[in-house]
């Protein structure tokens, strides 16, 4: 949990080189809006940077898993979507469950 929340992400999507830190970062910041508004995160001014760790986010590991896949994915759906709409639309249903459990879940 100390990796840094824009590589760990930059490494998932794989893109290796600075020039869509910006971009990266205002998708994993619009994620964390949602898990905000999800009831996941009570710190309603946590704005991610280059330099933010995982363990500055979450304070519980048990959410770790789902709360790294569901910014990854929801990263991966706008910056390089699927090709093939059945793909995107697993990725959705995907998305939609991890919601859906971490909703359920606390």
């Amino acid at each position: 949990m100390n990796e840094k929340i824009l590589d760990t992400i930059k490494k998932m999507i794989s893109v290796n080189d600075d020039w869509f830190d910006v971009d990266i970062l205002v998708l994993i910041n619009n994620s964390i809006s949602t898990l905000r508004q999800l009831g996941m995160s009570s710190n309603d001014l946590f704005i991610v940077t280059s330099d933010s760790l995982w363990s500055d986010y979450i304070t519980n590991e048990k959410y770790f898993g789902d709360i790294q896949t569901y910014i990854y994915m929801r990263v991966k759906r706008v910056f390089d979507p699927p090709s093939s709409q059945a793909l995107l639309e697993a990725m959705n249903q995907h998305i939609a469950e991890i919601e859906w459990r971490l909703i359920n879940d606390k």
